[in-house]
C-alpha cells in the first residue's frame, strides 16, 4: 500500500512539475560553446506594451544574466510602447518600470515611443505651445537603461541638447557606452526615417529624422576612432524585409536595415539588433550580423560575438528562445519576479475593470490581414462610416489597415479584445473633399505601401501599379505608386472631381498620417472636423451591440470585394 501510494504521489509530482515547466523555454540552451571573452548581445523588440508577457520575459532575461554575467548586453529595437490598456492608461509608465527591474541596458526610440504626445494623463493632443514629446522625454527620464536615437533631431540647434557626430542637436543621446567582457561596448540608437509619415505629426513639429547611412556612418567612425571602442553596435527601430522562405535579404521600402548595411562603409558595426517590421531574423549583411526579434514578446535572441586572437570576430546566432503567451491573458508568476507582479499590480487592476467590460458575444470570428481586405477591417470601417453619417452625413469612410492589430474571436467579447484589435487612440474625424482629393486619398490609401485600407460605401478597382513621385523628392516609394484604374460609389457611379464628398475617417489620417499630408494639410481648416476623444474603439464596441449577430460574409464577398484587384 505504501508502495503503491509513493508511486501515485511520484506520478502525481511528476505531472504537476510538467505542467509547471513545459511552456517554458529553454533560455540556456546554445548551438557553440561559451568563452568568457564573448560579447553576448540579447536582442527583444517591438514589445508594444504585452505586460502580460511581463514575468515570463524578466525570467528569462533574468536567467540569461546569470548564465553570461558581464559579457551580457541586452539591447530593444524599439516600440516599447503602445499596445495594452495596463500600458497606456499610464501612458508607458508601466513599461518602463518594468524594464527597470528587468535590466534592459539600451533600447532604440520607436515611432510608437512617440504615440503618447504631451506629458498630460488623459490627453494626447497636445496644445499649441505644448511639446509634442512631452510624455516620452519624462519616460525617458525615469528610465534607469539608455533611450538612443543618433537621427533625431530638432530642426533648430538647441544649446542644451545632445549632439551627435555630425554635430547635430539630438533629442536624445545618440550612443551610450558600456564595459563587457573586458571591452568598450559602444551603442548607437537610430530611428526610421519614416516615423515623420507614420506618428502624428502635432507630436514632431518641432523635430526631423534624418537620414540613417550618414548619421550612423559618422557615429560609428567616432565612437571607433575617437573613443577607442572594441565593439560599436547599433540598435534601430527599423528591420529587414523577408520572403516566403524565410530569408530576410529582401529589397524594398521596408528593408531599411538591408540597404543601411549594404550602404555603409564594411566593418563599421559589430552588430545590428533590428526592430520595426515585426519579423524573425538572423542574418549577415556585407559582413555585419543582423538580428531581429518578432515582437510582441514572443521571441528573445541571442548573438554570440566570438575574439579570436587574430583580433578577428566570428558572430554566431544561437537558436532564438520562444516566448510562451499566457493563457487568457493570465500572467506566469514566478518566485524569481515576485517583484516585476507586485510592480504591476496597480497598473493591471487599474485597467481590469475597463479591460473586462463585456460588449457582446461574437459567433464566428472576425480575422484582419494586412495586406488584403478581410471581414474585420470592413467592419471597423463600417462602424466608423455609421458614426460619420449620425455625425455630419458623410458618404464615405476610409481607416488605416496598420491601426488594427489583431483578430476578435468567436465567443464572449469584452473591452479588452476590442482594445487589442485598436489599440491606438485614433478620433473620429471627418473631411470634406473633392473628387480628385478624394481619389489622391484613396490612391495613398490603397497604393500597397499601407496594405489594404478599408473602405466603406466605394469601390475601387486596382492594377498593376506606376511609379510617380508625389513628393517630387527623387524617389519612387510604395506609398506614391499609382495602383488605381477605377473608383465609383458603392452604386457603380464615378465619383466626379469636382464635386464635393463628406469623408468620415480618422484624426490620424487628416492630421497627414500615412502620408496623407500631401492632400490633407492642404485643406482649409473650414473643411475638416475632429471629434475629440470619440475613439474609434469605442465607435465598435457600439456598432457591435447595435448589431448584436455579426457575420464575417456580410463584411467581405470574394466574389464582389470592395477592393477589385484586376490583372
Amino acid at each position: 500500500m505504501f508502495a503503491r501510494k509513493r508511486l501515485f504521489l511520484f506520478f502525481l509530482f511528476f505531472l504537476t512539475a510538467c505542467s509547471s515547466v513545459k511552456h517554458l523555454p529553454e533560455a540556456s540552451r546554445e548551438i557553440s560553446t561559451n568563452d568568457p571573452n564573448d560579447l553576448v548581445i540579447v536582442a527583444t523588440t517591438d514589445f508594444h506594451a504585452a505586460l502580460d508577457h511581463a514575468e515570463i520575459l524578466g525570467k528569462i532575461i533574468r536567467d540569461l544574466k546569470k548564465k553570461y554575467a558581464n559579457q551580457m548586453i541586452y539591447l530593444d529595437g524599439g516600440d516599447l510602447f503602445q499596445g495594452s490598456l495596463e500600458g497606456n492608461l499610464n501612458k508607458g509608465k508601466s513599461v518602463v518600470k518594468m524594464f527597470n527591474l528587468i535590466g534592459l541596458d539600451a533600447a532604440a526610440i520607436g515611432n510608437h515611443e512617440l504615440d503618447y504626445g504631451p506629458d498630460v494623463i488623459g490627453r494626447i493632443t497636445p496644445l499649441p505651445n505644448e511639446d509634442g514629446m512631452g510624455n516620452l522625454k519624462a519616460r525617458v527620464k525615469e528610465a534607469n537603461f539608455k533611450w538612443l536615437s543618433v537621427n533625431l533631431i530638432y530642426k533648430k540647434k538647441r544649446a542644451s541638447a545632445f549632439k551627435n557626430a555630425l554635430g547635430k542637436s539630438t533629442v536624445f543621446k545618440p550612443h551610450a557606452i558600456f564595459e563587457r567582457a573586458g571591452k568598450k561596448v559602444c551603442v548607437i540608437g537610430a530611428t526610421t526615417p519614416t516615423t515623420v509619415h507614420i506618428t502624428n505629426p502635432l507630436f514632431v513639429r518641432e523635430v526631423e529624422f534624418e537620414p540613417l547611412k550618414e548619421t550612423v556612418q559618422a557615429e560609428a567612425d567616432f565612437l571607433r576612432h575617437k573613443m577607442s571602442c572594441d565593439f560599436v553596435l547599433l540598435t534601430m527601430h527599423a528591420g529587414l524585409l523577408c520572403n516566403e522562405s524565410g530569408r530576410c535579404l529582401e529589397d524594398g521600402t521596408t528593408a531599411e536595415a538591408y540597404h543601411l548595411l549594404n550602404d555603409l562603409e564594411p566593418g563599421t558595426l559589430d552588430a545590428l539588433v533590428a526592430g520595426h517590421t515585426h519579423l524573425r531574423a538572423q542574418e549577415i549583411i556585407n559582413g555585419t550580423p543582423v538580428i531581429e526579434a518578432g515582437a510582441n514578446s514572443n521571441l528573445v535572441g541571442v548573438l554570440k560575438i566570438k575574439s579570436h586572437s587574430s583580433k578577428k570576430t566570428e558572430p554566431v546566432f544561437e537558436p532564438f528562445i520562444e516566448v510562451p503567451k499566457p493563457v487568457k491573458d493570465t500572467p506566469f508568476t514566478f518566485p524569481e519576479t515576485k517583484d516585476i507582479t507586485e510592480m504591476l499590480e496597480k497598473y493591471r487592476k487599474a485597467a481590469s475593470n475597463l479591460k473586462n467590460r463585456p460588449v457582446g458575444v461574437l459567433d464566428y470570428d472576425f480575422n484582419h490581414t494586412y495586406q488584403t481586405e478581410d471581414p474585420l477591417g470592413n467592419l471597423v470601417v463600417d462602424a466608423v462610416f455609421s458614426a460619420g453619417k449620425k455625425a455630419l452625413g458623410t458618404h464615405f469612410a476610409i481607416v488605416n489597415s496598420g491601426g488594427i492589430r489583431g483578430n476578435l474571436s468567436k465567443g464572449p467579447l469584452t473591452y479588452g479584445d476590442v482594445y487589442k484589435v485598436l489599440p491606438f487612440d485614433n478620433a473620429l474625424a471627418v473631411a470634406d473633399l473633392t473628387g480628385a482629393e478624394l481619389r489622391l486619398v484613396v490612391e495613398i490609401a490603397e497604393s500597397g505601401g499601407h496594405g489594404v485600407s478599408p473602405i466603406a460605401g466605394l469601390h475601387v478597382k486596382k492594377i498593376s501599379p506606376i511609379l510617380r513621385d508625389l513628393n517630387h523628392d527623387g524617389k519612387s516609394e510604395d506609398w506614391e505608386r499609382q495602383a488605381i484604374s477605377d473608383i465609383t460609389d458603392s452604386d457603380g457611379t464615378p465619383i466626379e472631381n469636382e464635386k464635393m464628398y463628406r469623408v468620415a475617417t480618422l484624426d490620424f489620417l487628416v492630421h497627414g498620417g500615412d502620408h496623407q499630408s500631401i492632400v490633407y494639410d492642404a485643406l482649409p481648416l473650414g473643411r475638416k472636423h475632429f471629434f475629440d476623444g470619440v475613439w474609434v474603439r469605442d465607435i465598435l464596441v457600439e456598432f457591435i451591440k447595435a448589431h448584436p449577430h455579426l457575420k464575417p460574409e456580410d463584411y467581405f464577398n470574394s466574389e464582389n470585394p470592395r477592393v477589385l484587384i484586376t490583372e
